[in-house]
């Protein structure tokens, strides 16, 4: 085995003689050399940065083209896969059909391939009775068949060739699998063994349930295609567990023209070009430097060393859909929630009914504090949605709440109706504090009011008799005591009217109080039953439809599954041992 490695070439006699160093000491020499010119070339680039050019800008635009190339290779790759097809049924079987012997697809109408095919496989096209649906895929240069019919699959995966204006064309048909069916690749396997052989061998107890088993040529790589979407780390066969990894689909080029969606299998072009340089009818000693189209290295385009030739798993794609999705609902129902209109009604009229009471005094005590919730109590109606179920919200009452559980829009606006409720309560009872301190400063000034007309008699009372001892004796006899006796007297009535009415006022204040708490705790117990009544009938019509939801998906499952394991074992196999030939055909 001669193995050839970069180097400076020396003779024998060199090598086991002393003198070798010298050699190495030239290359040594030569190696200095070169870093001593990139030193040189960098001080003259700092050289050009004090000067106003700096060589960071060179870089910038190099990366800058780099990734302008890529991202133009990117949509090339993009624009080479048919992304605009009709959406085909979710429950109907997929039917690939690659014509071979360079049949134009472009140049004939597809209702007369429609017909073709129908022909081949004896299937009449019957007014009324449409459940097939035949889509053209011009880009790869493929048919796609879709029908909901097991016969029909039967069928259509038996046709060798079709007839088009007299002339015969060779077909290869095979069934494609689900879309909820995952895909790994496993690595180290025999080559020698056959695709009925791998199949028995990771069809066994520790694996997953499997459909197939398709070989990449004659590598010791294969492609597993399982029954669910969940793609396992390890597979075992003959009891030796084996790496399996999400399997990646490259965008098909073409070794025969080039260029990128479709396959030499089905390639129209007369032409052959190279893949590396674009020349037309290389000849056999054609040398040239390659570059590749969608990331711009020197290597041939969609080369198994190019990162960009492989495309994002369907399955990777789904998730993120549903993440971008289950986001895009939450940031709208945080935005715009249903019950927010009807929460700005109750707290408008809650207002207008404050504003008749800002005149009475409040008691920031007397309002009763929410209930707490005892063991005999409802828990919260709100808990993880299960994986299982058909994606609409369950309502959990038996499992507490989870910071990272999903809750159905039943839940939040529950919750956004107590945080309207507490915040309209704590208004209320801010007003009601306003008004008790009001209260408490009429009550001040009527205090002080009582003091100053209790210190006015007593001057009254010192004048008479200042003017007693000025007076003469006949003048000072009569009047004055009288008065002072009634103004004396006129006390204890004063005060007590004023307690009184102050004491009516503190009564009838409490009574409408006390009212104001009776009906907010009337209104509050039948919000809170309407509520609960409304959830509780929320809650059993989810339960109904998940069950029934439950029941029609078990039961479409279970005839998907029959379906599957039939064609697994009688018609999935003679197509994927024709396609592990010399085409090179994969599963869609």
């Amino acid at each position: 085995m001669e193995v050839t490695v970069e180097g400076t070439e020396i003779i024998p006699e060199e090598f086991r003689t002393a003198d070798w160093i010298t050699k190495v000491g030239k290359h040594v020499k030569e190696l200095r050399d070169a870093a001593r010119g990139d030193r040189q070339g960098r001080q003259d680039g700092n050289a050009r940065a004090e000067s106003g050019t700096e060589p960071s800008e060179d870089r910038k635009k190099t990366a800058a083209a780099n990734a302008a190339y890529k991202k133009l290779g990117h949509k090339i790759a993009e624009r080479s896969i048919a992304s605009y097809l009709p959406r085909l049924p979710a429950n109907d079987y997929k039917i690939i059909i690659r014509p071979k012997c360079g049949l134009a697809l472009t140049k004939i109408p597809n209702t007369r391939l429609s017909e073709a095919v129908r022909m081949a496989a004896q299937i009449p096209w019957i007014k009324g009775q449409e459940k097939e649906v035949f889509i053209v895929n011009d880009k790869q240069g493929t048919l796609i068949f879709s029908t909901p019919d097991i016969d029909t699959v039967w069928k259509v995966t038996r046709i060798k060739s079709i007839k088009i204006d007299g002339k015969s064309y060779d077909v290869t048909a095979y069934l494609a699998p689900h879309e909820d069916s995952g895909r790994g690749v496993v690595r180290g396997i025999d080559p020698r063994l056959s695709v009925e052989e791998l199949t028995e061998a990771f069809d066994n107890s520790r694996n997953p349930p499997i459909l197939g088993v398709r070989k990449l040529g004659n590598s010791s790589s294969a492609v597993i295609i399982f029954k669910n979407e969940t793609v396992p780390r390890w597979m075992y066969c003959y009891g030796v567990p084996l790496k399996c990894v999400l399997y990646k689909k490259r965008y098909e080029v073409c070794y025969r023209c080039g260029q990128l969606g479709h396959r030499s299998d089905v390639c129209i072009s007369d032409h052959v070009r190279c893949r590396g340089c674009g020349m037309t009818a290389p000849p056999e000693d054609h040398a040239c430097e390659p570059k590749c189209k969608l990331c711009g290295k020197g290597h041939l385009i969609a080369d198994r060393k190019c990162k960009e030739a492989f495309r994002t798993p369907y399955t990777i794609k789904k998730r993120q859909w549903e993440a971008w999705r289950r986001m895009e609902e939450e940031r709208k129902a945080k935005d715009a929630d249903p019950q927010t209109c009807r929460m700005e009604e109750i707290k408008e009229r809650s207002r207008s009914r404050s504003k008749h009471r800002r005149g009475s005094r409040g008691r920031a005590g007397s309002f009763p504090r929410l209930p707490e919730r005892q063991e005999g109590d409802l828990p919260p109606m709100t808990g993880p949605v299960n994986e299982g179920t058909s994606g609409s919200a369950v309502l959990n009452s038996g499992r507490p709440t989870s910071p990272n559980r999903k809750v159905g829009w039943g839940d939040r606006a529950s919750q956004d109706k107590r945080d309207e409720e507490m915040l309209i309560i704590k208004e209320e009872n801010r007003m009601l504090k306003e008004q008790l301190a009001m209260m408490s400063r009429q009550i001040e000034e009527l205090q002080i009011a009582i003091k100053s007309s209790n210190t006015t008699p007593v001057s009254l009372q010192r004048m008479p008799q200042n003017q007693n001892i000025k007076m003469p004796e006949e003048q000072s006899a009569t009047p004055p005591p009288a008065k002072k006796r009634a103004k004396e007297a006129e006390k204890p009535v004063i005060e007590e009217n004023v307690a009184t009415v102050i004491d009516m006022k503190i009564a009838q204040l409490e009574a409408n109080i006390e009212a104001k708490s009776t009906q907010d705790d009337e209104w509050r117990k039948a919000f809170e039953k309407r509520m609960f009544e409304m959830f509780q009938n929320l809650n059993q019509q989810l339960h109904q439809r998940d069950n029934k939801l439950t029941e029609e998906l078990k039961t479409e499952f279970a005839k998907r599954d029959r379906a599957y394991e039939q064609l697994a074992q009688e018609v999935l196999g003679r197509p994927m041992n024709h396609l592990s030939g010399n085409h090179g055909s994969q599963i869609q």
